[in-house]
């Protein structure tokens, strides 16, 4: 019997420490920086469960992705990084098995994913001690992508469950490689 339930998916605020190191050879030394960022967003899924533990769904995510400004150190091309702050918009349609052991279910999952903004990313920067600033272009995905996945998830009462999964988020591109944990209420 198919059953249609739609629920929430929560992402906490994912809080991450950078460090980097620009081996710049003859020009000038190494140049390092140290600098922090937050992912947080939220999901709404609607799934059909279908017989033998498969279910098709259909979702829709926002996510923001901010990164501190930061000033390198160590070389003549040190760098001053403006702040990056972005949000995404994407829809996804796929397919899913899960196991159940009692509470504990194992389950993984293959979508199309398709990105409704830009997926451009620019980047501010100057270089320490010179005026003027320049654009940085930085990775550009494909508005559409396969989503691969595996995860868990432990379900309590009747409509709350926390999980944890890890995703590949694979185009022409290239791959995002990824992990996430949360909260879920089914109604």
């Amino acid at each position: 019997m198919s059953k249609l339930s739609l629920h929430s998916v929560s992402v906490p605020i994912f809080m991450i420490q950078f460090y980097a190191e620009r081996i710049l050879g003859d020009l000038g030394g190494t140049s390092k920086s140290d600098y922090d960022g937050n992912t947080y967003g939220a999901s709404l899924d609607a799934t059909v469960k279908l017989r033998g533990g498969f279910r098709v769904f259909a979702g829709f995510d926002w996510l923001n992705v901010s990164r501190d400004s930061f000033k390198e150190k160590g070389s003549d091309f040190a760098q001053n990084v403006s702040r990056e702050d972005e949000d995404t918009f994407a829809s996804r349609l796929g397919v899913r098995y899960d196991r159940y052991f009692s509470d504990f279910g194992l389950y993984g999952f293959a979508a199309w994913k398709h990105r409704f903004d830009d997926t451009e990313s620019r980047v501010e920067s100057s270089f320490a001690g010179a005026p003027g600033e320049f654009t940085a272009q930085g990775l550009s995905p494909d508005k559409d992508s396969a989503l691969l996945g595996l995860g868990a998830e432990y379900t309590f009462g009747k409509n709350y469950a926390i999980f944890a999964d890890a995703n590949a988020d694979l185009n022409t591109g290239g791959a995002e490689l990824g992990a996430s944990a949360g909260f879920r209420y089914t109604w």
